[in-house]
């Protein structure tokens, strides 16, 4: 069974140290797995894996809109489908998010 790589990052504040490495470790998995003139499906969280993009435009968009917190097993960035992922940690983080985003979309449409 291949590794379990940490997805804590993928909640956590941009540019911080911990959100950085987060990035460069899933970049570095990403390159061992894909030639770098090969694009991937982006998962930011603006393109939500719908977009090819060349590597490093992938990494400059996960800095600057973040990581999709529904992407939680990186099948379209050559993770193996038996990699063991913590599911009701990422879920409850997800969900939490989810009801943020939620709530904030009622509260501004209840302001117009």
């Amino acid at each position: 069974m291949a590794r379990q790589m940490d997805r804590s990052w993928v909640y956590g504040k941009p540019f911080t140290p911990a959100y950085v490495k987060g990035v460069e470790e899933f970049m570095k998995h990403v390159s061992e797995r894909f030639p770098e003139d090969i694009e991937i499906r982006c998962p930011c969280r603006d393109c939500l894996n719908e977009r090819m993009l060349p590597q490093f435009e992938v990494e400059i968009h996960i800095h600057v809109y973040g990581m999709s917190v529904t992407y939680t097993r990186w099948i379209h960035d050559g993770e193996p489908g038996d990699i063991n992922v913590v599911e009701e940690q990422i879920m409850t983080l997800g969900y939490m998010w989810m009801w943020t985003m939620m709530s904030m979309m009622m509260i501004m449409e209840c302001q117009r």
